[in-house]
């Protein structure tokens, strides 16, 4: 099991519909490659982590790198785990509000893991934070 974290820049104009577009995508298709995670979209720019098996995580990053509705993607970090940290979620739209770091912990919490985020989403998170 592989956690990935990367972050892109929404194409130019990018709309609200093709946003929810992309989560609704993305909740269908990552069951079939055993991928799980959560997206944050802010300030025009994209982090996501996802977890699965290395191969889909590899497949799922060419995809994306394909995709013209963000550029500019680059890869934060990849690593093993033993344990996926967000299990349940096949693709959560996360951080619509300023309360995104309080939801992602409460998230580990209910998994019984220790709320401790890779340090990558605490950083994104404070540099485009929700006035």
């Amino acid at each position: 099991m592989h956690q990935l974290i990367y972050t892109s820049e929404a194409a130019p104009g990018l709309a609200s519909e093709e946003l929810f577009r992309i989560i609704e995508q993305s909740a269908r298709n990552n069951p079939n490659a055993d991928i799980t995670g959560f997206l944050i979209y802010r300030g025009g720019q994209f982090l996501q982590l996802v977890e699965g098996p290395l191969m889909a995580l590899e497949t799922l990053i060419e995809t994306l790198r394909r995709d013209p509705r963000h550029h500019s993607l680059n890869i934060l970090s990849t690593s093993r785990v033993e344990h996926r940290s967000f299990p349940r979620w096949r693709m959560k739209r996360v951080g619509e509000d300023r309360d995104a770091l309080a939801e992602l912990e409460s998230a580990l919490r209910a998994e019984g893991r220790a709320p401790a985020l890779p340090p990558q989403i605490g950083t994104f998170l404070k540099l485009r934070a929700v006035a």
